[in-house]
């Protein structure tokens, strides 16, 4: 039987991909402050993906759905019209 690649061993256990982690990771640690777009997908261009700004959406959606108690009215991630994304600082 053949196994997964090693950048498909997060599937077998449920664990969240590791670009995920990486992309929340560098949210969490600009946790209170408000990144827009652009520095969303800075962020996100070192990961060696090719992205558009509406990529983020998408990757913010996702991320919202998997942490958030409420996806459409999230308390985690908040959107900041006209600016971007703030993660809630605690």
């Amino acid at each position: 039987m053949r196994r997964p690649p090693a950048d498909l061993a997060h599937r077998r256990t449920g664990a969240p991909h590791p670009r995920r982690v990486r992309r929340a990771g560098r949210l969490a640690r600009n946790a209170g402050r408000a990144l827009t777009r652009d520095q969303l997908l800075d962020l996100t261009q070192h990961d060696g993906e090719a992205v558009i700004d509406r990529t983020i959406d998408v990757l913010v959606g996702r991320l919202r759905r998997k942490i958030e108690a409420d996806s459409r009215h999230p308390a985690i991630i908040l959107t900041v019209h006209g600016v971007g994304y703030r993660l809630v600082a605690n």
